[in-house]
This record gives structure tokens, sequence and C-alpha cells, in this order.
């Protein structure tokens, strides 16, 4: 592997793990501030996913430290889920699931790109962004499911329109 590529997969191993870990904070964060009828389900499950996201962090530092690379700190980590903020209006599910399957997709989006990168050069690296990929569109399905539900109750209550639902994207 070049000095090149191995800089470019570091630095998309850090970036990874930022990410990884503001998702973990936001889940935290809505694990506890959630409220409203149906939340209790969705705080529980955000709570398990903030393990699940921790260990995911956990999983990249150790590739980032193999690759010669330094694990970012606190100081160094970029945040813009600017999508799973905190809000004073905490009874928002819907929001909040919106959120959720934002941050999926783009860690999605990210980890194929690793793979992509690593590709014939760093094996280990493509079969991490491989498996966490895999456990991103398992979180992603969960939270659409939840969604359509959601949009179900929103439709037959007359509060979204089924050309509103169907323009959502998931």
């Amino acid at each position: 592997m070049t000095q090149e590529l191995r800089e470019k997969l570091i630095d998309l191993l850090q970036t990874a793990y930022s990410a990884e870990l503001e998702t973990a904070e936001n889940y935290l964060s809505w694990s506890v501030n959630l409220d409203g009828l149906h939340a209790q389900t969705i705080k529980e499950m955000l709570a398990k996913d903030v393990q699940v996201e921790l260990a995911h962090a956990r999983l990249l530092a150790e590739r980032i430290y193999v690759l010669g690379g330094v694990v970012p700190g606190s100081m160094q980590l970029n945040k813009n889920q600017r999508y799973l903020q905190p809000s004073q209006e905490q009874s928002g599910i819907d929001y909040v699931v919106r959120g959720v399957v934002t941050a999926e997709e783009s860690a999605i989006q990210h980890y194929r790109l690793l793979a992509e990168m690593a590709e014939g050069a760093d094996p280990a690296t493509q079969d991490l962004a491989v498996r966490l990929l895999a456990d991103e569109e398992m979180h992603r399905r969960e939270f659409t499911g939840i969604l359509r539900e959601i949009e179900d109750r929103e439709v037959a209550a007359g509060r979204m329109s089924e050309e509103e639902k169907h323009c959502l994207t998931y």
C-alpha cells in the first residue's frame, strides 16, 4: 500500500470514528430526553445502539492505530449531525427517527467509500468497513420500519397526505 493511500484510509477511518462517537452522544441524549406515548421503545433502541456505536468507534480506533495513525482526541473530533440535536420539544419521535435514519444513511455512504478505497490494497480495512456497513444497514432498516409506522399513523389521523408520505425518502 502506498503512503498516500494509507493516509487517505486513516483520514476516512478518523472521520468514521468521529461520526460514530457523535452518533453515540446523540443517541444517548435522545434515549434520556425523549418523551411521549410511544417514546419508550425508541428510547430503549437508542440506549442499546449507544453501545453498538461505541463498539464501532473502538474497532475504528484500533484500525487507525494499526495503520500508524493517531486516534483523535475530543478536540479533534468533527461534529456535524445537526439533524439529531436535542430540542425543547422532547416528544418529536418522528424527528428523532428521521435523524437516526439520516445518521445511518450517512454512515452507510461513508463505509461504502472506505471499503472501495481499501479494495485490493488493505483487506483488513475493507473487511472492517463491510462489517460496519452491514450493521448500519440493519439499523437503518429497523428505523425506516418505525418511520413507516409513524407516517401511516399521520396519514390515518389526517395530519399527512399519502402524497406527502410518498415524497419522503428512506
